[in-house]
């Protein structure tokens, strides 16, 4: 009886061994040969965007696998291929690491350049500030209100003007107009925009005034180092940043030299002088490339008379519309005559002196330009 009890134990214990022996070698197959009949294929390489895996190890035969002890060396090889996937995978994981770090780096130099930006304003506004407030600008004429006023004045008109530049940078940017078209606009609107808003300052709010070209200019100075490549891409003609700091610079630091010099206590020198450079160039440059390529001056061929004619037009229309909108909302300010007829052809005659100087090959005329504006308005505006 002990003999038949444990001839069935074997055969019991037998039978569960190869249950387990075929059922190992269907899931190998399965999981690892893709249910192929052949023993001797091998998986080929699986490469995608993110993983590669190459099983170079050898498939045992159904037959090499008759018990469990043989597959021990499989499962060790096994081991050390799922070994070398993790490594892999943990390499894969690093370079994406380092790639997002790349970002959040590059994306902090953005916040850099806005730190830097927020800085000087927050700087600036302060030092003005504290200057009224000591009496250092009016005394006691400039009160606690017009400090006030002329401090959001300034707050205000900054938010605007980025505001402007901004959508600018977009347009540019998303492809729907050149550089050349952006550079041109912001250069034609920024100075006479900002001169709308001149009559909210107080009479002593120049050095408040002054302070928002200085904001841009650092803002144009930091793009021409790249780190806002979108405004430096806005204002090149080429939509290379280092452009940045030619032009578009020297505009801003004149129109803050401008506020500082002249301000509203002469006003045809203030606003002559800006529109000429703005209002005046910026028409020349865009009329003069779309209409002017079949009339070019003789003496200068990089000029058109349609880009003379442009400049001529807008330097008069926006210097007389300036002076009209401070009359209208009654600037009271030395040197600002009713714009009468007299007065119109006086400020047509300087703007077509300075479109003559503009076409002059040898002279930078964002230098040129506003100083024989400034000159003429002073001989012509300060003697009345």
């Amino acid at each position: 009886m002990m003999i038949i009890m444990m001839s069935l134990a074997w055969y019991l214990v037998l039978s569960v061994l190869c249950i387990c022996g075929t059922k190992g070698e269907a899931f190998q197959q399965s999981s690892f040969r893709g249910g192929s009949s052949s023993h001797q294929q091998r998986p080929t390489d699986v490469t995608s965007n993110t993983r590669r895996h190459t099983w170079e190890l050898p498939l045992p035969s159904p037959s090499s696998l008759s018990s469990v002890n043989r597959n021990k060396p499989y499962v060790l090889e096994l081991a050390e291929a799922k070994i070398s996937e993790i490594e892999a995978d943990s390499k894969e994981s690093s370079a994406n690491v380092s790639s997002v770090a790349a970002t959040e780096i590059s994306d902090g130099g953005g916040s850099s350049s806005r730190e830097k930006v927020v800085k000087l304003a927050v700087g600036s506004f302060s030092a003005v500030a504290i200057a009224a407030k000591t009496g250092l600008i009016a005394g006691d004429a400039y009160t606690d209100a017009m400090i006030f006023s002329d401090i959001g004045t300034g707050i205000l008109t900054a938010v605007l003007g980025y505001v402007f530049v901004k959508a600018n940078t977009l347009l540019a940017k998303a492809g729907i107009l050149e550089p050349k078209v952006t550079r041109k606009t912001i250069h034609t609107f920024s100075a006479p925009l900002y001169m709308i808003f001149w009559p909210l300052y107080s009479d002593y709010g120049r050095f408040f005034a002054a302070c928002v070209p200085l904001i841009n200019a650092l803002r144009l100075y930091l793009a021409g180092n790249g780190e806002e490549e979108e405004l430096g891409a806005a204002v090149s003609r080429s939509g290379e940043v280092k452009e940045a700091i030619e032009g578009p610079f020297v505009y801003v630091v004149i129109l803050a030299i401008s506020i500082l010099l002249f301000w509203r206590e002469s006003s045809m020198v203030s606003i002559i002088p800006l529109c000429a450079m703005a209002g005046g160039d910026g028409p020349a440059d865009l009329i003069g490339r779309k209409f002017g390529k079949t009339n070019k001056w003789f003496f200068s061929p990089e000029k058109s008379v349609a880009g003379t004619m442009a400049f001529f037009t807008g330097a008069t229309l926006f210097s007389l519309g300036i002076a009209a909108w401070w009359n209208f909302v009654g600037l009271s300010a030395s040197g600002l005559p009713p714009v009468t007829g007299s007065v119109a052809a006086q400020v047509a005659a300087i703007t077509g002196v300075c479109a003559l100087v503009e076409l002059l090959p040898n002279l930078d005329d964002n230098y040129s330009v506003p100083l024989t504006a400034a000159v003429l308005s002073a001989v012509v505006f300060l003697q009345q």
